[in-house]
């Protein structure tokens, strides 16, 4: 067998999760999803893969978190299509495409290692990204974006030149033109908070945000240092010269699971196996869990034996004291018996 064969299926085998380019989070209204064409059930902990298209009715709202530790959430009346969305060591991209509605989002490692490979496409405009918090909304006038941290480049689908949004800044594009506007001039049905934006906020914004993507990037590295050492040094050596503080937070997590040298390299050790504890480990805490298991169990009978007797002596109790008032009310009517016989009365005189 080819030995590029035997590697792709190796990765196969060894990372699953790489099938998927997400989960939805979360849902609440009506949320429907297709996939080639055929209806997929669109419920909390549904696999996202490429191609799938996720609509929202005019009362429903999905969370998606995808696979690079970025997040987005489309908005009511929405629907949005996942062209492709990679993080895997053969390729890195994402390109999703707003047939029409709003989403949100707060973008993974990809938006910030691989800029160039994030696109975002509407019936009007393109967007790349800058590592970002921002918001697409597209109607029949055209496309409306808004930044909130990182920006954007935007363009009508006919122009060549971009047109940069940073934070704070608003913009509109149609296919021949793009320009900055105020985001009083965004259609109300459009640039609106929804009932789960404090949750959204909560879950993916802010530092949550940069932690997960920290997290999720050091998995991808070692993932990659596994199965392509070199390019794994050449994406590493990108990010200690681009982004040294991602870099350090990669560092910081291999060393918190133990997947770093003595010199704070990562090591090729997936985090799956530098996590297990050593067999012995787990031996004594298999000895460990059940003696507290035995231990447990013969409290357990202990009680059981104390309550039995209880029991016993409550009932041999109760059984003498039927039998001693029996035996007083036997001699009571021997008495009473006594009394009422003339035959048994003795005369005064005798």
């Amino acid at each position: 067998m080819p030995i590029r064969l035997l590697t792709l299926l190796f990765v196969a085998l060894s990372s699953p999760c790489w099938a998927s380019s997400g989960v939805l989070d979360f849902v609440s209204g009506n949320v429907s999803m297709e996939r080639s064409g055929r209806p997929v059930m669109a419920q909390a902990g549904t696999a996202i893969e490429e191609g799938d298209i996720i609509t929202c009715g005019d009362d429903g709202e999905a969370h998606l978190d995808m696979m690079d530790g970025g997040a987005l959430a489309v908005r009511p009346g929405s629907k949005l299509q996942i062209d492709s969305y990679r993080a895997t060591p053969e390729e890195e991209q994402v390109v999703l495409r707003l047939l029409s509605g709003a989403y949100r989002s707060v973008t993974g490692w990809i938006g910030k290692v691989s800029r160039q490979n994030y696109r975002i496409i509407t019936s009007t405009a393109t967007i790349g990204i800058r590592g970002t918090d921002y918001e697409v909304m597209v109607d029949a006038d055209g496309t409306y974006s808004v930044v909130s941290e990182g920006s954007i480049g935007i363009r009508g689908l006919d122009q060549t030149q971009e047109l940069e949004v940073r934070p704070g800044m608003s913009a509109f594009a149609t296919r021949t033109a793009s320009r900055h506007i105020e985001r009083s001039a965004i259609p109300r049905r459009l640039f609106r908070l929804t009932r789960f934006e404090e949750r959204f906020n909560r879950s993916y914004a802010g530092n949550k945000a940069r932690e997960r993507i920290s997290q999720r990037l050091a998995e991808h590295v070692i993932r990659l240092r596994k199965v392509r050492p070199d390019a794994a040094e050449r994406f590493e050596k990108r990010l200690r010269d681009r982004h040294p503080d991602l870099h350090q937070e990669i560092k910081r997590h291999l060393s918190e699971r133990g997947g770093v040298d003595r010199r704070g390299n990562p090591n090729q050790v997936a985090p799956a196996v530098s996590n297990l504890a050593p067999r012995a480990a787990w031996k004594d805490e298999g000895a460990a869990r059940k003696a507290r298991k035995d231990e447990a169990a013969e409290k357990f009978k202990a009680a059981r034996e104390a309550r039995i007797k209880e029991r016993q002596a409550a009932k041999e109790t109760a059984a003498s004291q039927r039998a001693a008032r029996k035996a007083k009310a036997a001699s009571k009517r021997k008495d009473a018996k006594e009394n009422t016989n003339p035959k048994a009365r003795k005369h005064p005189d005798d």
